[in-house]
């Protein structure tokens, strides 16, 4: 029958001892590196809410579908795969789908509160995206200034976002996404320049999109941060210890 020494079951067990232990504390150092979103504070469970952030990629704003820049921003919040599973949709305006009808998904979607991802909020009610007025007098809570990944991305009159939109939400008629010249915001601001800036660059040129989930539910529940991966590197060590005690009594 097979045996080992027992020095070599020892050495055997503990290699198995800090082989889980340095498992489990990589587990815990991925889980922090994408831990990437903050749910919002304050928010009882079942209640709805939605994210906003600017996308860390750029794109030319030449399409006259909307689909395109739909489609942009959801590859761009799969960057992070700790944001909820969501439809995310491009707070942007092409000549026959406005801004706030993109952004529109139904049920209380229209009143519920948005937040960055690091859980800071932007407006209370969705449809104030589209409530800052052009004298400067209403204003978002918040700049849209943080990425997917949460990033910082609000560099004065450098971080242009491509919107095709007016302040209201609505389609700049003169200037939609898909036009020679479409409209411009940015990320420096929480007032209406964050949508409605100006024109002048042309639409081959990459900038940002700004986008927005879908409707999203506080869990019932919240797991502490890295509880997960804690309790799989309890459970590692204690196999460990198990596993050596049962070497040195089976000699």
């Amino acid at each position: 029958m097979f045996s080992i020494s027992l020095s070599t079951r020892e050495k055997l067990a503990n290699h198995l001892l800090w082989v889980g232990a340095l498992g489990a504390g990589t587990l815990v150092g991925a889980h922090d590196a994408q831990a990437q979103f903050t749910l919002p504070t304050g928010l009882a469970a079942g209640s709805t809410y939605r994210l906003a952030f600017v996308t860390s990629g750029t794109i030319a704003a030449t399409s006259t579908d909307i689909a395109t820049y739909n489609s942009f921003v959801n590859a761009q919040a799969a960057l992070n795969n700790a944001l909820p599973t969501t439809n995310w949709f491009a707070i942007a305006s092409t000549a026959t789908t406005s801004a706030a009808n993109n952004i529109a998904c139904g049920g209380t979607c229209a009143t519920d509160p948005v937040y960055l991802v690091t859980g800071t909020e932007v407006v209370a009610s969705a449809a104030n995206l589209f409530a800052t007025t052009t004298n400067g007098s209403i204003a978002l809570m918040s700049a849209i200034d943080v990425t997917q990944t949460n990033q910082i991305e609000n560099s004065i009159y450098n971080t242009y976002v491509w919107t095709g939109s007016l302040n209201d939400g609505s389609s700049n008629i003169t200037s939609p996404l898909g036009s020679a010249y479409p409209q411009l915001g940015g990320t420096w601001t929480n007032y209406q320049d964050y949508i409605n800036f100006s024109t002048g660059d042309s639409s081959t040129v990459p900038y940002y999109l700004y986008a927005i989930s879908g409707e999203l539910t506080v869990p019932a529940a919240v797991p502490e941060p890295g509880s997960a991966p804690l309790m799989a590197s309890g459970l590692m060590l204690a196999a460990g210890l198990v596993w050596r005690r049962y070497a040195r009594k089976s000699v």
